[in-house]
């Protein structure tokens, strides 16, 4: 057989386009649901997008997870008729690209494994936070309309009956609701009664209807910039004050960011010295052309690291928390996925930021229990930190004066490593005592009734805390351990 001349280039077959999309509803729900991608849609589907799909009687969003070009072992949708799939409806968002990476649908199974929550609450993570959505037009009654629905003004019933609604609801009801309650033709005498200045339509959004009710947003962010202190405001007024570096740091650190691997240190000092050592180290993540992650627990601190990160980098430099109105965590959101952030500063689920190129990870305050998210899925992220380091090859930054006991671990297990020996802090002895070891019903140990001595003969003070404030949920003998019961509950 003749072979071709080596001008001649042999054109690789195309991959069949993918028919079927695996598509994850951001619900309560732990399994993901096959679709069919028509076909022109196949070109712009792809992992991560956003689709608008039928589920059930409704139309949802959901997020593509997998393509295929055969029907996987996902579970198709219960409604779905015995001809076929359903198809997808639509794309949503960006056409030129997906919604998410591959790093952060990883993120959101590794948060579902771990946690063991649905992964459809996990992926509703790493989606970009909605907008302020527009609010069904409402009408509100006018003083004029209240004087017509008291006089004997000439209305038909079913003006009459709007209007009796209409005054009996002084913050408005839409259109949907008058209809159901009234029936009838509403809509005529709603434009009717428009015409004589007797009822008023109103449209409002989100985050108008936030800022006029209680505007809590609004308040936790101005009382996050309010809350710094004097101290604080001169340091950010000139960086300058911050603690020198040691510069063993600086070596450490420029070596943790040059190798492949990632790394995770333990910086255990007064935050000053922290926040030195971190924007130090930012700054040669930044040089290096790789991105910026800092994570606190609470909304001041991650208004004082952002004005830090503000006065270095300026627009480069992005903030990220739930102070934020709905409009300007979208818009930040946006900024972000778009490459315009190289460093990033929020609090909890700012952890989810989509930074590409990750080089350094820093959890400042790791200790912090408001880093714990109270609902499901109920992760933490100085975990969901660590992920990201492994993930992208990075170094994580664990800030403490007074570490967690499972940092603490890490660093005697080797997992992480203890640094700036300068400003080491002292911490607490903490030691653990199995009762279960004891005599049945000892209360005080032998080590503790050691340690209440010794700090009494220093003249010093001693805190008792027991978790139960004297509350027993049963009643057992100290002597043999029975727990008798009412024969009438057995």
């Amino acid at each position: 057989m003749r072979s071709l001349p080596p001008s001649v280039e042999v054109p690789e077959p195309l991959s069949p386009l993918a028919a079927f999309a695996d598509v994850v509803v951001p619900r309560r729900l732990h399994q993901s649901f096959t679709y069919r991608v028509p076909s022109h849609l196949q070109q712009r589907v792809t992992v991560g997008s956003r689709v608008s799909i039928p589920f059930g009687p409704s139309i949802v969003q959901g997020v593509v997870v997998s393509l295929s070009t055969t029907i996987t072992g996902a579970q198709v949708d219960a409604s779905v008729s015995a001809k076929g799939l359903r198809d997808i409806l639509a794309t949503i968002g960006r056409a030129d690209s997906p919604d998410l990476d591959h790093d952060l649908l990883d993120l959101a199974r590794f948060v579902s494994d771990h946690y063991v929550a649905p992964l459809g609450q996990c992926v509703r993570l790493v989606l970009p936070p909605d907008g302020p959505a527009t609010r069904a037009a409402s009408y509100v009654i006018t003083d004029s309309g209240r004087i017509a629905q008291r006089g004997d003004e000439r209305l038909s019933q079913t003006c009459r009956k709007v209007l009796n609604r209409l005054a009996a609801s002084p913050k408005g009801l839409t259109l949907a609701t008058l209809k159901r309650n009234i029936g009838g033709s509403v809509a005529s005498a709603l434009r009717h009664l428009g015409r004589r200045q007797w009822v008023e339509q109103r449209a409002e959004t989100a985050e108008t209807i936030a800022s006029l009710g209680k505007g809590r947003s609004r308040r936790r962010a101005d009382q996050a910039t309010s809350g710094i202190g004097t101290q604080e405001e001169d340091l950010i007024s000139d960086p300058r004050r911050l603690p020198v570096v040691p510069a063993s740091w600086h070596g450490r650190i420029t070596a943790a960011l040059d190798s492949a691997g990632p790394s995770s240190f333990l910086l255990r000092a007064p935050s000053r010295h922290r926040i030195a050592c971190m924007l130090q180290s930012a700054e040669e993540t930044v040089n290096r052309r790789r991105s910026v992650l800092m994570v606190t627990g609470e909304i001041s601190g991650a208004a004082l690291l952002g004005q830090y990160a503000r006065i270095r980098w300026g627009n480069r430099a992005e903030v990220l928390h739930s102070g934020l109105s709905s409009r300007a965590r979208a818009e930040v959101w946006n900024r972000i996925q778009g490459g315009s952030a190289d460093v990033v500063v929020g609090t909890r689920s700012a952890v989810f930021a989509p930074l590409r190129s990750l080089g350094l990870v820093c959890v400042e305050a790791e200790e912090e229990t408001s880093l714990k998210e109270q609902q499901e899925p109920r992760y933490h992220a100085r975990e969901v930190a660590w992920r990201r380091a492994c993930q992208n090859g990075a170094v994580l930054l664990l800030g403490s004066a007074h570490p967690s006991i499972e940092t603490l671990k890490a660093v005697e297990t080797g997992t992480a490593s203890l640094t700036l020996p300068e400003a080491r802090i002292r911490g607490p002895i903490v030691q653990a005592i199995d009762l279960r070891q004891l005599p049945y019903g000892t209360v005080l140990s032998e080590s503790m009734l050691t340690g209440i001595e010794a700090a009494l003969s220093a003249r010093a003070r001693v805190f008792l805390y027991h978790n139960r404030k004297g509350f027993a949920p049963l009643l057992t003998c100290r002597d043999c351990g029975n727990a008798p019961r009412c024969p009438q509950c057995r």
